[in-house]
């Protein structure tokens, strides 16, 4: 999960002078602004913050960002952060030089820290934090306690019981619209923080993938298509509760979507073409948001979804500058998108979905 604040903007601008002072001084590249010359080649690079327990830094080969751990924006150990940047700039020339399926710290990353004379400290990459600086960087209690309760909550969104379903999915909308408004309300003076996480991974955009993003837009946070080296991501961007639920869903949805066309095909007569599918798919997103949106205006006021959205697109301002847009207008098969449309507002999303490897968390 990627942080933004005004902290960890100010973090990234102190350690910005440690790799161009390392890149240009030790390695011998120029830098340019957020590109370096290596070759005959430019190549793109970026420093970002990240918060995962148990790692200080990363390299990411499909966006060329160099990642810094939360904890070390609280360390005073300037040598230990720049080494952590020479590891990982190991690592992405490493990337350059033999491409993917090399082992991570093996014989190429050896070479690398060699040819820039990089010691062990290089290799290793650590630092030394005090439990004072530790106790700073812990995860929000604040999220882990929301998230908890509308996981005990939300088991009942699945239920036989249509009012039971109903009443849980209305009291989901409302403790997490309380959350953003309280987050609001204590960041208004203080250092409003953005998550980002990547959600879902692929070579191209598809129906279903559009359809995944209009569905998380009725999580309180914003989803943005990014694209890098051999494929595209999609992200989400808000507070770290509605990143934290939105991963769940994103990953759900990945998968039930396809289940529920593979049986609603059946009952097409044989319209299974793409055209149909998408059409489908923009059904099944649709019918899920009017559901949604019914149930949101029985507990939240136009003013307080304004003041959010405001919140988000601070956090859009922050995270991505200028974000760009497209569109694209096709023609619906009317029998498929209303049988998606049907099916969206079925949709549930079930607790008792396989364990992905990512945390079990229910959404609405």
């Amino acid at each position: 999960m990627l942080i933004y604040s005004k902290t960890s903007q100010s973090f990234i601008a102190r350690t910005q002078k440690y790799l161009v002072q390392i890149m240009e001084s030790e390695m011998g590249l120029n830098f340019r602004t957020k590109r370096f010359d290596y070759g005959d080649m430019h190549y793109p690079i970026q420093l970002v913050v990240f918060e995962k327990p148990g790692e200080l830094g990363r390299f990411d080969p499909l966006t060329y960002q160099l990642g810094l751990s939360k904890t070390l924006m609280y360390s005073t150990d300037t040598e230990g952060i720049k080494d952590i940047i020479r590891h990982e700039l190991a690592h992405l020339i490493a990337h350059i030089d033999f491409g993917n399926g090399i082992l991570p710290h093996g014989a190429e990353f050896k070479s690398i820290c060699q040819r820039y004379n990089w010691g062990p400290e290089t290799k290793r990459a650590s630092v030394n934090l005090s439990e004072q600086e530790l106790s700073k960087s812990h995860t929000d209690i604040r999220s882990e306690r929301v998230i908890a309760k509308v996981q005990k909550l939300l088991k009942l969104a699945s239920s036989d019981n249509v009012h039971e379903a109903e009443l849980a999915t209305i009291k989901a909308n409302q403790l997490l619209l309380k959350h953003n408004l309280d987050l609001l309300g204590s960041n208004a003076d203080d250092d409003e923080e953005y998550c980002v996480k990547r959600v879902i991974c692929g070579k191209r955009v598809l129906g279903k993938h559009h359809a995944i993003y209009e569905i998380l837009t009725t999580f309180f946070v914003h989803p943005v298509f990014n694209h890098g080296q051999g494929g595209f991501y999609l992200e989400v961007m808000g507070s770290r509760a509605n990143v934290e639920l939105a991963e769940y869903v994103a990953n759900f949805l990945d998968h039930q979507l396809d289940k529920l066309w593979t049986e609603a095909r059946k009952d097409l007569r044989g319209k299974s073409g793409i055209r149909q599918k998408n059409s489908y798919m923009r059904g099944a997103s649709r019918g899920y948001k009017n559901k949604i949106e019914a149930s949101k205006a029985q507990v939240c006021s136009s003013k307080d979804l304004v003041k959010v959205n405001m919140g988000l697109a601070r956090g859009l301002k922050i995270v991505y500058g200028r974000l760009g847009s497209t569109s694209s207008q096709s023609r619906d098969c009317l029998s498929s998108r209303e049988r998606g449309q049907k099916d969206g507002e079925n949709l549930s999303i079930n607790p008792a979905v396989k364990n992905t490897g990512l945390r079990k968390l229910l959404s609405f």
